[in-house]
């Protein structure tokens, strides 16, 4: 069986952890006054947008040479969680601009410093599937094509986009490629039901150079082979695993928020055409809530067991 890291083993990084989960949880209201602008305007208000800022809650990811937090990938859930238990789209958000962050922390030190350089606090975007409208020309690549659900894109000063690449000898290879948002335009596609603040739009590019050090081969970081040089464990963090666990933080808050939302308002409310005049005295109301507490518990603890395994294992260089 797969072990927990021990919190001795770097208590510096749970205790860093600890004081950012604190940090999300202290924007609750912040966050709960921000879902109807967001709900209205199928983006995050400014005022979210600036409060995570101010909080460095979109920095979690960023090296620490640029002045970021360099935080693991279980802070980046239990942040998450926290943010979509104030607003859903809002956490959606964060978890995606954060770990959009890690992939960038994982490029070559000249693309890093294209994205952080002059600008620490640049946000990224993310949509990896890629297009096929690309050639090669001398030192890089020209790119067209439309990338939809680019959720964060409306707060984000760069872009990861999937690219299909020519090799050698003709084949069409899968890669990740860093664009700048100045070069792509927003295409308002976003109209949906729920999580309308996530403003997941569609990205177009038109003849876009992107240079070949703003480019990783997607098999290479599926193997976890990065372009950094840099061996802090944070970096060394396996790829396809970070990107599958880090889609989880939202789900956890929004159910922890259902579960707030319903322990709130039952013992204002009677049980019709019964003997409870408390719905919190009706047993089958308490079994339920009960039932629906465990689960989130229990999916709560699968993550953190998940994320502490990512986490160990980079440390070991596993």
């Amino acid at each position: 069986m797969a072990t927990s890291i021990d919190s001795d083993v770097i208590p510096d990084s749970r205790r860093l952890s600890d004081e950012l989960v604190a940090r999300a949880a202290g924007l609750r209201d912040v966050l709960r006054q921000g879902g109807q602008f967001a709900d209205d305007n199928r983006t995050l208000s400014p005022e979210v947008v600036d409060a995570l800022q101010a909080a460095d809650l979109y920095r979690l990811c960023v090296p620490k040479r640029f002045g970021g937090l360099e935080a693991d990938v279980r802070t980046l859930v239990e942040t998450t969680a926290e943010v979509a238990r104030g607003d859903g789209s809002a956490g959606w958000v964060h978890a995606l601009i954060n770990s959009a962050a890690w992939i960038a922390s994982t490029y070559s030190e000249q693309a890093q410093q294209d994205v952080w350089g002059t600008n620490p606090d640049a946000r990224l975007c993310t949509v990896l599937n890629p297009v096929e409208d690309v050639r090669r020309v001398d030192g890089g690549y020209v790119v067209s094509g439309k990338w939809p659900f680019a959720s964060g894109s409306a707060h984000s000063q760069w872009a990861h986009l999937g690219v299909m690449t020519p090799d050698d000898e003709g084949n069409r290879v899968q890669n990740l490629a860093l664009f700048p948002m100045d070069e792509l335009e927003i295409v308002d596609t976003w109209f949906v039901v729920g999580m309308r603040g996530t403003a997941s739009n569609t990205l177009v590019a038109r003849d876009v150079f992107v240079p070949d050090h703003r480019v990783q081969r997607y098999d290479d970081l599926a193997a976890d082979i990065y372009a950094t040089s840099s061996e802090a464990p944070v970096h060394r963090e396996s790829f396809l695993p970070v990107l599958g666990v880090v889609l989880c933080g939202a789900q956890l808050g929004l159910a922890q928020a259902a579960v707030d939302l319903t322990l709130a308002n039952l013992p204002r409310r009677t049980v019709m055409y019964s003997k409870y005049d408390h719905a919190v005295d009706a047993p089958a109301n308490r079994t339920g809530i009960a039932e629906a507490v465990s689960s989130v518990d229990i999916a709560t603890m699968v993550a953190r067991r998940a994320c502490d395994d990512i986490v160990r294992l980079a440390h070991e260089g596993a």
